[in-house]
């Protein structure tokens, strides 16, 4: 499987740059806050994510449940049924 930062739940697409948001880029000491990369610099970095990816973790999908769709004809029997 090949792992793309556009598929780790610690990537945000920015306007102008991509960014990583993993925990192991670090807390800023002023602010507290988990800090923002470059995502391809922590990826053209083997001392950071790199190109095996070791901070990479699959984004959790969005289950979504399929509404079957009812056709205008089988509503307009239904309303007639009084349904």
């Amino acid at each position: 499987m090949s792992k793309y930062c556009k598929d780790c739940k610690w990537y945000t697409e920015g306007s102008s740059f991509d960014w990583c948001d993993s925990p192991e880029n670090g807390i800023s000491l002023v602010t507290g806050k988990l800090i923002s990369q470059f995502a391809v610099s922590n990826r053209n970095n083997s001392n950071r994510c790199g190109n095996k990816a070791v901070w990479f973790e699959e984004k959790e999908s969005i289950k979504t449940e399929r509404i079957p769709s009812t056709s205008i004809l089988t509503r307009v029997i239904n309303l007639i049924k009084g349904e």
